[in-house]
């Protein structure tokens, strides 16, 4: 027989969904029952709300690929955030539990079993090992029971406060929430991990992806100067609000505005609260804007982005005039890992590599619009910058008690302009960006491989030019002789190149050679050339040194075939032996060499623009 109990506040009859339900909420008076060894106790009224969604006790429905029965529901309220946690069961009758925080669900079990290392005294970035895996601390946090409705396999007071810490699985997708109540300390441990909005079905029409907006006021009036304003409509509850009129910085946490700052001066934007547009392929509407300064004083502006067909936020953030669209990513790498990383370190992120660009600093200066969290001036958060362009990777750490992962793409600036119709508005970046792409892209390198392969042929064929041809005459200048003639010879038939050598016994002297071809038979001359060869050397401050040499060669287009004679006149500061000879089918190797010289300069080009724009991207000082 299935058991009956009785509340004995109000008498209501309530049927328990299993033996393990220790938690009632009495739907007719909202008492919490607890349930101890059969006997019903009654506590505080449950003052949980109405559900966020269409989610509800009783509800069947499918979270990922598996089905699943809601039984009961508890809400807790943290600093910045309210959020629901549905208890139910599977297909199989196991323990689940869908955490519902605004458009954001996790499915999660009982780990049922203790964690060795899960305390409450964790910190920040603190990891845990379970199955091998390796979970890391990226949230800690205090929330308060403010009730629960349904039936409840555990014991949740109202009013009572939770220490909360949020792990999240070192480049992973799995996730750990440790929970300790104000009374014990060992935690109750929950394993699992996010499932988008658009998987979550329970009765048609799906969940908040085809409802209205979360429910908010239609207009604020600013407790500073009295003006009337409507902040822009989002998905999740607005926390922070701007007047537009004097400029006060509203908090909205209460249930009145509270004013709780001020910007300290007009800041320019090129785009407004309001405009809408499409960037890489998501409708957004801008509802937020920031300006912040790193430690070094250098701006930024980052707009947050509401996009209400998916129900999710992105961020525009812009710098220099380039610009990034972020948006939330589970997966990253382990913080101390992080810490000990140095620019252009290379780690793998989600199985893609990423080059550490640094971390630093940033502070908040200026905020208009509305946003999902208490944001005011001063507001700081440190970071760490990974970049793989046009992509790019962020870690965001609030305090000691939050962080945040984002991951990004470059958006061509002309395309956000056009994209919110502020094309009037454009500005030109100033510098490269971080996740810029290289402008020097594959075709350029294609273009430089392609002039590489043409520079070695060119090499192959200027190599293939060394040596000479077949000597065709000689000349010999003894002591104190300064002219010589040959006898007749034959420049054979297809001879186009000839080759003068000389090779002499200057030492730190010098001789010029003048040489004249003539017809054999016309005594016409031909051609004349003339080449110096000279060569010193000496020592000086201790050390050696030479210049010149001892041979050179000189080639020239050949006479047609025929006789030829062969005459030589010498010059000489000192008398040494020279020796002069003429050869045929030499090939002329300086113009494949000049060739390959002037192919060099189109891959020195494409390396040179591209090492330009990395040093402009990594702000490096030319060597």
């Amino acid at each position: 027989m299935t058991p009956q109990l009785a509340c004995p506040n109000c008498g209501a009859e309530h049927t328990l969904n299993n033996p393990g339900i220790t938690v009632i909420v009495c739907d007719r008076c909202q008492t919490t029952l607890y349930r101890r060894e059969g006997v019903i106790h009654a506590g505080e009224r449950s003052m949980v709300g109405e559900p966020r969604s269409n989610l509800h006790i009783g509800a069947t429905g499918k979270v990922g690929n598996r089905q699943i029965t809601l039984i009961g529901r508890v809400r807790f309220e943290g600093n910045t955030s309210t959020w629901d946690e549905w208890y139910g069961t599977d297909e199989q009758d196991r323990t689940v539990w869908v955490v519902e925080d605004e458009k954001n669900y996790a499915l999660e079990r009982p780990l049922g079993r203790p964690l060795p290392g899960a305390r409450r005294d964790l910190a920040l970035g603190a990891t845990l090992s379970l199955g091998g895996r390796s979970y890391q601390v990226d949230e800690i946090g205090e929330a308060v029971c403010r009730g629960g409705e349904g039936q409840l396999p555990r014991d949740l007071y109202p009013g009572q406060r939770y220490r909360f810490i949020d792990l999240t699985e070192i480049d992973g997708v799995s996730q750990l929430t440790l929970e300790f109540d104000e009374s014990s300390p060992d935690a109750e441990i929950f394993l699992g991990q996010d499932v988008p909005a658009s998987q979550v079905q329970f009765d048609a029409p799906a969940l908040r992806s085809e409802m209205e907006p979360v429910e908010q006021a239609a207009a604020l009036s600013c407790p500073n100067c009295g003006g009337s304003f409507e902040p822009p409509q989002q998905g999740d509850a607005v926390k922070t609000a701007v007047c537009p009129y004097c400029d006060s910085i509203l908090s909205l946490e209460g249930t009145d505005a509270e004013r709780i700052g001020e910007n300290p001066s007009k800041q320019y934007f090129p785009f407004e609260i309001g405009d809408k547009g499409a960037l890489s392929g998501y409708p957004v509407e801008i509802v937020g804007r920031m300006r912040y300064v790193d430690s070094t004083g250098w701006p930024s502006r980052e707009y947050l982005l509401w996009n209400s067909t998916e129900n999710r936020y992105f961020w525009l953030e812009e710098e220099s005039g380039n610009y990034i669209l972020y948006r939330p990513t589970a997966r990253g790498p382990g913080l101390n890992e992080v810490r000990m990383l140095m620019p252009r370190d290379v780690i793998t992120i989600a199985d893609a590599d990423f080059q550490y660009y640094g971390r630093g600093q940033s502070r908040l200066t200026y905020v208009d619009g509305a946003l999902p969290w208490r944001a005011t001036i001063d507001d700081t958060q440190r970071y760490h910058e990974f970049i793989a362009p046009p992509r790019c990777y962020s870690i965001e750490i609030t305090g000691d008690k939050e962080m945040e992962r984002f991951v990004g793409d470059h958006v061509d600036p002309r395309v956000v302009y056009t994209a919110f119709g502020r094309d009037d508005r454009y500005e030109r970046p100033d510098e490269a960006g971080i996740a810029t792409p290289n402008p020097v892209n594959s075709s350029w390198w294609a273009m430089a491989a392609v002039s590489g392969l043409f520079i070695f042929l060119n090499l192959f064929l200027a190599i293939l030019t060394f040596g000479s041809g077949p000597e065709l005459v000689e000349l010999n200048f003894r002591s104190g002789q300064t002219t010589a003639e040959s006898a007749p010879f034959t420049i054979p038939d297809g001879t186009r190149v000839l080759g003068m050598h000389i090779d002499s016994d200057v030492d730190n002297s010098w001789v010029y050679v003048t040489a004249e071809l003539y017809d054999a038979e016309t005594d016409a001359l031909m051609g004349a050339t003339g080449e110096e060869v000279s060569y010193y050397h000496g020592y000086e401050g201790g050390e050696s040194w030479s210049e010149g040499s001892r041979d050179e060669s000189r080639y020239f287009k050949a006479p047609p075939s025929g006789q030829y004679i062969l005459s030589a006149e010498l010059e000489r500061d000192r008398t040494v032996p020279v020796r002069l000879w003429l050869t045929s089918g030499d090939r002329l190797g300086r113009y494949p060499l000049i060739l390959a010289f002037l192919l060099a300069g189109i891959p020195a080009v494409v390396w040179w623009r591209w090492r330009a724009f990395e040093r402009d991207r990594w702000d490096e000082e030319e060597d």
